[in-house]
């Protein structure tokens, strides 16, 4: 099976399952007006078998050996991956959001070794807090992160947040611009204007260059930097059918 397949299935997988309209609450406190819950279609047959296969392929060309990252977001990923065709060689873990106080009180779980290459993953990226927190205390456990996954990214300045703390490339399968392109925030100011998405581009791009593309690309970067935002206004015709969505709770909070 071809990368595109599994990642059209769980594109739509998402779009038809994950997608909640109406006011929520986020956990860093911010309010908004539609909500990502990536498990309502992550626990599905073909949208976990399509996440197993991506990042299964994805911690192989990192050359990471396990997958995990904060509860509960990582833990149907590192599932899916380790049960992938081409995942046989990983092993899975996650970390807690509060260490047991009995037993080996621990807070990384799972069957993670000490010389262990971790590709750390989470299913919704809005501010980055719980990925960032699940980095520190992988890294007090002494384990090397070699890159960091999510599978949407809200475009609110979470990825580069996890960037910064794992001092390791960070990549989303999907933008919430993808999911549901017609977002009422879509062109709001901020972190997920269209200049920081082109600069991550560019990083992204310097990351899998060669060392004189990588050069060109770093002075790119520089100057899209040093360069004042200016707001664009930009509509997009939707390229598919409006999805079926539950009011969600009042009181649902939704991951960082």
């Amino acid at each position: 099976m071809s990368t595109a397949e599994p990642r059209q299935a769980l594109l739509e997988e998402l779009r038809s399952h994950a997608l909640v309209l109406g006011r929520v609450r986020l956990s860093s406190g911010a309010e908004a007006d539609y909500y990502v819950d990536a498990r309502r279609a992550l626990l599905r047959p073909r949208a976990f078998r399509a996440a197993g296969a991506l990042i299964a392929e994805i911690a192989a060309g990192t050359g990471a050996d396990a997958v995990g990252g904060p509860t509960m977001g990582a833990i149907p990923l590192a599932c899916a991956a380790i049960s992938a065709p081409g995942g046989e060689e990983l092993t899975g873990f996650f970390v807690r959001g509060a260490r047991k106080e009995h037993g080996l009180q621990r807070w990384v779980e799972g069957a993670v070794s000490e010389a262990a290459r971790c590709l750390v993953v989470e299913d919704t990226v809005t501010s980055g807090s719980s990925m960032v927190s699940a980095i520190e205390r992988i890294r007090e456990q002494g384990l090397e992160i070699v890159a960091t996954l999510c599978v949407v990214d809200r475009l609110a300045g979470g990825g580069e947040a996890i960037e910064r703390a794992a001092e390791a490339p960070f990549r989303a399968l999907y933008t919430i611009d993808e999911i549901y392109p017609e977002r009422p925030d879509r062109d709001s100011p901020g972190p997920s204007t269209g200049r920081e998405r082109s600069v991550r581009s560019a990083r992204s791009a310097r990351r899998t260059a060669g060392p004189v593309a990588r050069s060109a690309l770093a002075a790119i970067t520089a100057v899209k930097l040093a360069t004042p935002s200016r707001r664009r206004t930009t509509r997009l015709t939707s390229c598919f059918t409006p999805v079926r969505v539950a009011t969600p709770v009042a009181s649902t909070r939704a991951p960082s």
